[in-house]
């Protein structure tokens, strides 16, 4: 199948290649419907409410996904990925309903709620599901998970395909007809979407027997032992501490500069939307090639190296930046050469050694992380990173405010730093995790050393 040679995983037996190629096609199909008023919205809310009410409901729709991302992951845990992603889907398709309609801040702040909740329940719901049936099924024909980390690459670069278009298919139509359109037929569509889910996300049934057999008693005692569970894991070793922590502080970086920074350098540096959508389409697009390398690029490589890429990433992409916008300020103005330096870095840095260093961490997560608290985990990190936002974006939009753009990059890059440092801490501890049990089995292994560059 051409879809399995893209992939990479004609080596998987029949149902683990089954489980990827449904992960592919559904992270493409729901990432092009849910963008498709993604560069607009906040431009519609501004219309009706401004800038001011704007910002309250955007913090508001943080504030609730704050609230249930943690419980809804405990709560994929318990009954079920499947349920927990058709409440996702139910909730985005009411606020994109309600958006058709919306001129006041309070219908706005209904809207805020949904799509908080949306988040909350859709956040590592469907990788959860992926992983935990992949574990059942691919025996020993993936060892080291490099199949895994190479297949999981591809889907990134495909998501990153379906947006693009995504983002040009929104535009146009809301163009031709009208924002609202867009709005409705995004409501409509997740209707199929709800469908696809409840054919598509069922789990592998295992024997009473198996080890792997994950417990899905559904007493209320046992959803409260879930909600537990992802905390507890936290806590439970040096590695799943330091690591898990890092990896959020990782992201914690991105929430700062995708909020606060990245849009501000597009629009500073093309000086007007139409241009600055067009950049961003033309980075999307420019990055597929190199994604598919790095794809590739990723089997060659052993988890050990997760702390070098991720020091090597943090160390060239906010210094980058600081020195352009510190060399060439942003003035709301055209400016191809700051257009080009932005698009090489954008593109050196995210679809190279960001995305080989998620592979990597990703590949390190599906053995780190056991299955019965998988969603409640992968749920923490989010949020984690909620919690963190709290307290960063106040402190860099200050710094932006009173010594420019460069001065908020450079509060990323210290958050960044911290992450990769605590990311290398956690590897060892994991590495030596790894060591200590194949000696117990009677195997001698030489752990490599996991220091930053």
């Amino acid at each position: 199948m051409v879809i399995s040679n893209y992939l990479g995983i004609k080596q998987l037996p029949t149902r683990a290649q089954y489980y990827i190629r449904s992960f592919l096609l559904f992270q493409s199909f729901s990432s092009f419907l849910l963008l498709l008023s993604n560069t607009f919205f906040v431009l519609y809310s501004l219309d009706r409410i401004g800038f001011a009410l704007t910002s309250v409901t955007l913090s508001f729709s943080f504030f609730v996904q704050l609230i249930f991302d943690y419980p809804s992951g405990s709560l994929g845990d318990w009954i079920g990925q499947r349920w927990v992603l058709i409440i996702a889907y139910v909730s985005y398709g009411t606020a994109f309903f309600l958006t058709t309609s919306a001129e006041t801040f309070s219908a706005f702040m209904i809207i805020a709620f949904f799509n908080g909740f949306g988040n909350a329940q859709n956040s590592g719901a469907i990788a959860t599901w992926l992983d935990n049936n992949y574990q059942k099924v691919v025996g020993d024909s993936d060892p080291e998970r490099k199949i895994y980390g190479f297949s999981r690459a591809r889907v990134i670069t495909t998501t990153r395909v379906a947006s693009a278009f995504s983002f040009m298919v929104g535009g146009i139509l809301a163009t031709l007809m009208s924002r609202q359109f867009v709005f409705g037929l995004q409501a409509v569509s997740l209707i199929i979407i709800i469908i696809l889910v409840y054919i598509v996300v069922t789990d592998e049934k295992v024997d009473e027997s198996s080890e792997n057999k994950i417990n899905m008693d559904h007493s209320s005692n046992n959803y409260f032992k879930h909600l537990a569970g992802g905390v507890k894991f936290l806590l439970s070793s040096k590695a799943a501490f330091f690591f898990i922590l890092g990896s959020a502080l990782l992201f914690a970086s991105f929430a700062i500069w995708g909020n606060l920074i990245l849009f501000p350098i597009y629009f500073g540096y093309s000086g007007s939307d139409g241009l600055a959508s067009t950049l961003r389409t033309i980075v999307f697009f420019v990055g597929v090639p190199i994604s598919l390398y790095t794809a590739k690029l990723s089997q060659r490589f052993t988890t050990d190296k997760v702390p070098h890429v991720t020091f090597l990433f943090v160390l060239l992409f906010y210094p980058l930046f600081i020195i352009l916008t510190s060399i060439m300020p942003i003035t709301n103005e055209l400016n191809l050469i700051g257009c080009v330096i932005s698009l090489i870095i954008l593109n050196a840095t995210i679809p190279t050694l960001f995305d080989l260093g998620a592979t990597l961490r990703q590949r390190v997560m599906v053995d780190l992380v056991p299955s019965e608290h998988r969603n409640a985990v992968y749920s923490l990190i989010p949020t984690i990173i909620s919690i963190l936002g709290i307290f960063l974006l106040p402190i860099a939009g200050v710094l932006i405010e009173s010594y420019g753009l460069p001065a908020g990059i450079t509060a990323a890059f210290i958050v960044g730093v911290t992450s990769a440092i605590m990311i290398t801490i956690g590897m060892f501890f994991y590495m030596n995790a790894a060591k200590e049990k194949l000696e117990s089995m009677g195997i001698q292994v030489t752990i490599p050393a996991t220091t930053g560059p």
